[in-house]
């Protein structure tokens, strides 16, 4: 499949897929951007990975579950060239990880959604701060 056809299919994720991805992470976006910082302080720069199974209305990231781990940027120069990889690399060595996290939904599909969030209220130092202490707090990292 070319870098075209990629493209064709990511837009054409089933309908209301990207609200749903954009609904999780707000509603989750204080633990990634946390995650982000510590992975960020722990190893450079990186993205938080989920499983789009995850993602479901109202799904809110707590009890000590791992909806999500950071990978940083060394793996992500690990993995195989394509189209999903150049989003990735472009999108991580862009991203301000004073203000910003990068997330990398994996769909159902086989395929890949990345959103660079740009944190509105919180800093991902902050948020970090705030969370590493809470018991259900547990970051994750892929190996």
């Amino acid at each position: 499949m070319n870098r075209a056809e990629q493209r064709r299919q990511q837009r054409e994720q089933r309908p209301g897929e990207a609200g749903l991805h954009k609904e999780f992470i707000a509603l989750n976006g204080k633990r990634m951007a946390a995650l982000a910082w510590h992975g960020f302080q722990r190893e450079g720069r990186g993205m938080i990975v989920v499983d789009a199974q995850n993602c479901v209305p109202g799904k809110r990231w707590e009890d000590g579950e791992s909806l999500g781990a950071f990978v940083p940027l060394s793996h992500v120069r690990k993995m195989p060239e394509s189209p999903p990889k150049q989003d990735a690399l472009r999108m991580i060595v862009a991203y301000d990880p004073t203000t910003d996290f990068v997330v990398n939904i994996l769909r159902t599909d086989g395929g890949a959604s990345f959103y660079r969030i740009t944190c509105p209220t919180t800093a991902p130092s902050e948020a970090y701060e705030q969370l590493k202490h809470s018991p259900d707090f547990q970051p994750q990292r892929l190996n």
